[in-house]
């Protein structure tokens, strides 16, 4: 079987696809629910709708914020991520 190497080159409709993207974003310094540059996010935009518009059946979107050191900690939540992607796709994350 041939390596694929661009997205092009995939057969997406109905199928699920697990996608990793940097969403690593900085917060304003004395709060961490408000995103002070999606430049990242921003980033991953033109992918997300290119998987939408060629019919994928569901997009499970995975990725990481800072260091937390193998515990869980709310700081870190990617809830945030969630919303801004919500309001730029125009649907539901």
């Amino acid at each position: 079987m041939a390596q694929l190497k661009y997205i092009d080159e995939i057969e997406l409709k109905n199928k699920k696809v697990i996608a990793r993207f940097d969403f690593n974003v900085p917060f304003l310094k004395n709060d961490n629910k408000i995103i002070s540059d999606s430049t990242r996010i921003d980033a991953t935009i033109p992918t997300i709708k290119y998987l939408l518009e060629n019919g994928v059946d569901r997009i499970v979107m995975m990725g990481h914020l800072g260091r937390p050191e193998g515990k869980r900690d709310m700081k870190y939540s990617l809830e945030p991520v969630a919303k801004m992607l919500a309001v730029k796709l125009g649907m539901e994350v």
